[in-house]
């Protein structure tokens, strides 16, 4: 939060993805209570609604080396660099368990919503964030939720950057009372 603090009262628009979109949300909420007011726009993408926990499995009890391969066996991601040298892929597991142990340790305590339009993003095959998960992001706004769904797993941003991006644009500058007219915006990479 205190990297945003120089910002000022400028208009905060937000965009996580998994674990940054836990993040997003955090730093939403310490945003409005610390100015008053709360972003512009939260976007969230391939994370379940902050009520619904995790459900409880043996992962952070794996060595690092199979904690790595069974989450690229369910959620793929995981780079061939990283997976081709071991002491590599015992870092990055260290990491992610990490991650893992963070989100799932989060105690949600409801507040009053959000007033701001949430957009949440999400993988049709998303065994960690279904549409119903997803969908739990109302009770964090008293805006109407719009959902973006994808075909893919939890790193569907891969092969939908551009969709992801447009439509991230195209909310933030409605939350704004501009709309998106003229050429598409530039390819994001």
């Amino acid at each position: 939060m205190q990297a945003l603090t120089p910002l000022g009262p400028a208009p905060l628009a937000l965009f996580g993805h998994s674990m940054g979109g836990l993040a997003a949300y955090l730093a939403a909420v310490e945003w409005r209570r610390r100015t008053g007011a709360p972003p512009v726009w939260l976007g969230v993408a391939a994370r379940r609604a902050p009520q619904f926990r995790r459900r409880p499995d043996a992962l952070l009890a794996l060595p690092d080396f199979e904690l790595a391969m069974v989450l690229n066996g369910r959620y793929g991601g995981i780079p061939a660099e990283v997976a081709a040298d071991a002491d590599l892929l015992a870092h990055y597991a260290r990491i992610l368990r990490a991650d893992i142990a963070a989100m799932d340790g989060y105690p949600h305590r409801p507040g009053d919503p959000l007033d701001c339009p949430v957009e949440v993003f999400g993988g049709r095959r998303d065994p960690d964030a279904t549409e119903p998960e997803l969908t739990g992001w109302q009770e964090v706004t008293s805006r109407p939720l719009r959902r973006h769904m994808f075909d893919g797993g939890h790193f569907f941003l891969h092969d939908h950057r551009e969709a992801v991006a447009t439509a991230a644009t195209r909310g933030i500058l409605a939350a704004l009372g501009t709309d998106l007219t003229g050429p598409a915006p530039a390819r994001w990479s």
